[in-house]
């Protein structure tokens, strides 16, 4: 017979003393099958632990590699290589997956999520057995448990193999003796608050920081880094990709910083043909309080934008400094003035 049966037997008699006993003996029986589970449990984790570790190396071992090669590829169609350049260094590749480069390197990382979890699970599994929880109910509260341990590897994966790919594409941009790179977030609106106002951004190589000035900055951070010849009055010519909010892609002009792209495709509070007219000046005030004007001063409010219509329906904005002095006006027609007429289609200008 069971403890657990004697107990049920002496509920039927009304022995309270030994019901009490019995019960104390039943609980010193579960927790040391617990004791069991959990010596189990850090065994698998070890084991778990150990091939992550091995697979990850190989994974960003290779990560590494491709993104290198792809990066001196990308460069030489643009600006030209020689036909021979340095393949990738082993030594350097092992340094690049020892760097603590926020503290502790991803196999350091491993390891203390591994702590952490069996931890966890010790915990969870002990208040389960004093509660006197079934054991379908300690099974859900486990498999919960390495739900967010299979999450928190995922976000590890993702954020050592930003660090990796980024950290390759340095070292090709080194290699084809580039002395600049841009911080490129990605245009869509999941970017963080971090890497939006880093976005165009362009440092001097010997600045490159992962996690202060280049990615990764923050876990699952999607953000890269470019190559760039010139330094930061060089404005970036072409297109780059964005993501409307079903995640397909669209092109826009690359020129754009997040900013830009958020007031111009997603508040639509502008026209990128105004914002181009305003040489980007937009970007530092708050469209969404313009004040509608019939006379246009030369001193308002500290970076006020005011919007006047002609009868005509001709629209010119101005803006003003911090010290409330106009300092640009864009308008759609020439104002009647015959010298300006020649800006653009209907006169558009700004000055």
């Amino acid at each position: 017979m069971t403890i657990e049966e004697y107990i049920r037997q002496i509920k039927e008699n009304g022995d309270k003393s030994l019901e009490r006993e019995l019960n104390v003996l039943a609980m010193r029986s579960r927790i040391s099958r617990l004791d069991k589970l959990y010596s189990e449990t850090l065994m698998e984790l070890d084991a778990l632990g150990h091939k992550v570790s091995e697979t990850m190396t190989d994974f960003l071992t290779d990560a590494y590699k491709d993104n290198y090669y792809h990066g001196l590829f990308d460069i030489g169609k643009e600006i030209g290589l020689p036909a021979s350049f340095a393949k990738v260094n082993r030594d350097d590749l092992t340094q690049v997956l020892r760097n603590r480069w926020s503290g502790m390197n991803y196999s350091q990382r491993i390891w203390k999520n591994q702590r952490l979890l069996a931890r966890t699970l010790m915990s969870e599994m002990m208040t389960a057995v004093h509660r006197g929880e079934s054991i379908d109910a300690i099974s859900k509260r486990v498999s919960q448990r390495m739900d967010v341990g299979i999450s928190n590897a995922r976000r590890l994966v993702r954020t050592e193999l930003n660090y990796v790919e980024n950290q390759s594409a340095m070292d090709s941009i080194k290699e084809a003796g580039m002395k600049y790179y841009r911080f490129s977030a990605t245009l869509d609106r999941r970017t963080s608050a971090t890497c939006r106002e880093h976005d165009g951004h362009v440092y001097p190589i010997d600045e490159y920081q992962p996690g202060s000035t280049a990615p990764p900055l923050h876990p699952n951070c999607r953000s890269t880094i470019a190559g760039s010849l010139y330094g930061t009055d060089k404005k970036k010519t072409g297109t780059r990709i964005a993501r409307n909010d079903k995640g397909k892609t669209y092109y826009v002009p690359a020129e754009l910083q997040y900013v830009d792209w958020k007031l111009i495709y997603i508040d639509k509070q502008i026209s990128y043909k105004t914002w181009k007219q305003g040489k980007g000046n937009f970007t530092h005030h708050n469209l969404s309080n313009i004040i509608k004007v019939n006379r246009t001063e030369l001193h308002e409010t500290p970076y006020a934008i005011t919007q006047k219509i002609s009868k005509k329906g001709n629209v010119e904005y101005n803006f003003y400094d911090a010290k409330g002095n106009q300092y640009l006006q864009v308008a759609d027609s020439d104002h009647g003035h015959k010298n300006e007429a020649n800006y653009g289609l209907h006169g558009e200008h700004a000055h």
